[in-house]
């Protein structure tokens, strides 16, 4: 009987004898998201999301008038960004109208200054230009918030409506508003009303409730009311951590559970939440609930043990927002320079759900992933693409093999281009042999590529 590490130690894909090419979990394909919003251009991503099988993207202004997003769905990102400019600056003078509109509907932090200085500062784009918050402790903005949202989700389907309002998502969704009390790099730090507030005594005089429970009472309206008219759309939440961040805070403040997200993704990149009691044992949140959204890592072994950890626990890899300029990850500008390693190894363990591969054949042991249908390893990255008998390969070596299943009579090798797309016939690129293939030149180690089988 061959032992478990012998079975590591064979650097040939064990195929699935037989697939079934149009089983998959689709009651979790939401949770599959090519989350980029920030980054590229809307076609590009457009292009990308669908070479990989994605069927939700984050919204991009412009993707309803491409007609690449028919029958794909979109997240609404930060949504109440869209719906007002959330930028202003000191350098500025603003006409009256602009000035009352913020003093009414953005928190006022220092009300005995001159417009823009009187608003409380969120994250500085620069050292004059700030983001400024919907003032959620007041009933009124809520309700216009809520309003001007579902009119934002509306306008886009009327476009477009073959491309579906797929549901919300936050990035670093703090219930005590995201405020700052300086540049971050003239070393400004989170901060919460209170600091406003310990200052200014007619802020403390005012008889508003709390941010906390304002921006509580904003989720809940606006999820009853996208619920209503909406009943599948779903809420996506990045924490910058999980526990500390989201759980631990909810937990503090006795948030409903009619605010508790869909799915929730963390930003940093320690792998501890995936199986931290603090966060699973309420039974709330399951495994399967939670991703891996780090933008911080590069290294192709980090990332592959991330990959393979939500693999394994039946949790998700994906972005959000953007690719990276953070940690050692370079600040990508397009999904076309991000190298092909990481675009595969984002999605392998979210095909793996897609796919029901069994937890129990999903094995990660010194530093390689395995099961019927994907694998990771120094030298090859490999997936079998839900939905469909491909098999997308991104060699990182010329010592590994694709053996074909035994169910299939013909092979169709293509290179992928940098979206992902098949460019070119690829066959002469291998030697095949015994009913399997490997890379001839190592010019083309880390190049993408497709094997469709018939």
């Amino acid at each position: 009987m061959v032992s478990l590490r012998t079975r590591f130690k064979l650097f040939t894909i064990l195929l699935i004898v037989s697939w079934c090419g149009r089983c998959f979990a689709q009651h979790e394909t939401f949770k599959n998201f090519y989350g980029i919003a920030w980054r590229g251009k809307a076609h590009d991503n457009l292009v990308y999301a669908r070479n990989m099988g994605y069927r939700y993207v984050f919204y991009q202004q412009g993707m309803e008038n491409d007609p690449l997003s028919d029958n794909l769905h979109f997240y609404l990102e930060s949504p109440e960004y869209t719906i007002y400019k959330r930028t202003l600056s000191l350098n500025r003078t603003y006409p009256e109208k602009d000035v009352r509109f913020y003093e009414q509907h953005c928190t006022v932090s220092e009300p005995d200054q001159q417009f823009p200085r009187n608003m409380a500062t969120g994250w500085f784009f620069n050292e004059t230009d700030f983001s400024v918050e919907l003032d959620f402790r007041n009933k009124d903005v809520v309700n216009w918030a809520v309003q001007e949202i579902l009119k934002k989700v509306r306008e886009i389907e009327s476009r477009n409506p073959k491309f579906k309002f797929a549901g919300f998502a936050w990035d670093v969704p703090q219930l005590t508003g995201d405020f700052w009390s300086a540049p971050a790099q003239k070393g400004g730090k989170q901060v919460t009303l209170e600091y406003w507030q310990s200052k200014n005594q007619t802020l403390r005089q005012q008889s508003k409730p709390s941010y906390t429970r304002g921006r509580t009472a904003y989720y809940q309206v606006l999820f009853a009311a996208m619920r209503q008219r909406y009943p599948d759309a779903r809420i996506i939440m990045e924490p910058a951590k999980i526990y500390d961040d989201w759980v631990k805070v909810v937990a503090t403040h006795n948030v409903p559970d009619s605010i508790m997200p869909d799915l929730l993704c963390q930003e940093a990149s320690d792998l501890k939440f995936v199986s931290d009691p603090r966060i699973l044992s309420s039974g709330k949140i399951k495994k399967s609930q939670l991703a891996s959204t780090t933008p911080n890592v590069f290294g192709e072994v980090e990332n592959r043990t991330i990959a393979a950890t939500m693999a394994i626990n039946g949790a998700w890899f994906s972005w959000y927002g953007r690719f990276g300029g953070t940690g050692n990850m370079p600040d990508f500008k397009n999904i076309a320079e991000v190298p092909a390693r990481l675009k595969l190894i984002r999605v392998l363990p979210n095909w793996e759900n897609l796919n029901d591969t069994p937890l129990n054949d999903r094995i990660f042991l010194n530093n390689e992933y395995k099961s019927p249908t994907a694998g990771m390893s120094s030298g090859l990255l490999w997936g079998r693409k839900p939905g469909t008998n491909d098999i997308l390969c991104v060699f990182l070596s010329l010592d590994e093999a694709v053996q074909f299943p035994v169910s299939n009579k013909e092979v169709q090798i293509y290179q992928l281009d940098s979206l992902m797309g098949p460019s070119k016939n690829a066959e002469k690129m291998f030697r095949i042999s015994n009913r399997s293939a490997m890379l001839r030149d190592s010019t083309r180690v880390g190049e993408a590529f497709l094997f469709r089988f018939k």
